[in-house]
């Protein structure tokens, strides 16, 4: 029986503590592309909605991360990858690789050069429609109740 991996996942491996956001966070980056920066952005408009920026850069036709992320960090449950405001193509996304309750994994790939790395928490958009529809039938309800 051969038990060989063909394929390993080769990268080094990156720990970056994030504990002052919340005590004991640590995410967990393996990526073959060298990273010069990785910060965790908090927005002052909505500090709930934390994000993970992460600049990249390689010399292989194409690079990858896979990342480990505290639930207790973002909300893991509906996230998405940007790289270069929307410019570059992430490859074989999968978001949810593996999840323990307390880490979720990810992964993903681009083609390699320098880049902007951005992890964001997603709305999640099919609750956007019918909060709309809502919101419009009340106040079209509030406003005929009114003319009467």
């Amino acid at each position: 029986m051969n038990n060989a991996d063909n394929y390993p996942l080769m990268g080094m491996i990156h720990s970056y503590n994030a504990s002052y956001v919340e005590q004991g966070l640590v995410v967990t980056l393996v990526s073959n592309s060298t990273v010069s920066n990785f910060n965790i952005v908090i927005p002052i408009a909505n500090p709930e909605e934390k994000q993970i920026w992460i600049d990249v850069a390689g010399e292989n036709d194409f690079g990858f991360c896979r990342l480990s992320i505290p639930h207790a960090l973002i909300n893991v449950s509906s996230i998405r990858v940007i790289i270069d405001e929307g410019l570059t193509l992430v490859l074989n996304p999968n978001y949810a690789l593996y999840d323990d309750g307390t880490y979720r994994w990810i992964y993903f790939a681009y083609e390699h050069t320098n880049h902007r790395i951005v992890i964001i928490p997603e709305f999640l958009q099919f609750l956007v429609l019918p909060l709309f529809m809502m919101v419009t039938l009340s106040v079209a309800a509030i406003k005929r109740m009114l003319k009467h």
